[in-house]
């Protein structure tokens, strides 16, 4: 029966194994739901949900059944294109070093013009 599960995909065949190992002779009734779950979802839906409750140690056909569920009910989400240029973003040149260099040259004026005006301390260290 693993034999038969492991066609599908590595971790529909790790949850088994695990499944088998945590369950004992139990888990071959378990191992046949599986294989109907097989038979009704896709391969890669099936995978997810395995892989997804092999890393939550979920050893219950149950658990792969409501992954299973979920997945199925979640919409999928639209991909849009990129935009490059938009009319509220400035672009990325407005932000260069080059076009903010007379702001800066603006801003060390004016701090040189403001500690111009400030009075000779006199030194009363020595």
């Amino acid at each position: 029966m693993l034999n038969e599960l492991a066609i599908v995909e590595n971790a529909v065949k790790d949850w088994s194994e695990a499944m088998l190992q945590a369950r004992g002779v139990e888990g071959i009734r378990v191992l046949q739901g599986l294989k109907a779950l097989a038979s009704k979802h896709d391969a890669t839906s099936l995978n997810a949900a395995c892989e997804t409750a092999l890393s939550h140690g979920a050893m219950r056909l149950r658990t792969i059944r409501k992954l299973l569920q979920r997945n199925s009910e979640v919409p999928q989400q639209q991909q849009f294109d990129f935009l490059t240029e938009h009319p509220v973003i400035r672009p990325l040149t407005d932000c260069s070093i080059e076009s903010l260099h007379p702001i800066f040259r603006n801003l060390e004026t004016s701090r040189n013009s403001y500690f111009r005006k400030l009075p000779d301390v006199p030194d009363f260290t020595g």
